[in-house]
């Protein structure tokens, strides 16, 4: 299953500035388990309850199922004063 998953704020750094194509997502999958591979990827250990997730340019849950050729979204929490 492919998908494209984009990150925002903070999570450029840590993930990546442009949108990156995974074409070796199982199926059926979830948000989470989209961020969970993606973590384990890049080496990088997040907190998910510090994360809006986005699919399809709509907030959701961790545990909405991901499908082909969906676009999913992290979305860190504003912060500043």
């Amino acid at each position: 299953m492919k998908i494209t998953t984009e990150f925002y704020g903070r999570l450029k750094e840590q993930f990546s500035p442009e949108p990156i194509e995974i074409e070796s997502i199982p199926h059926p999958a979830t948000i989470q388990t989209v961020f969970d591979l993606l973590c384990e990827l890049h080496q990088v250990k997040i907190n998910p309850e510090s994360i809006k997730p986005i699919l399809n340019d709509t907030f959701a849950d961790w545990d909405d199922e991901v499908k082909q050729h969906d676009i999913v979204g992290f979305f860190p929490p504003a912060a500043g004063g």
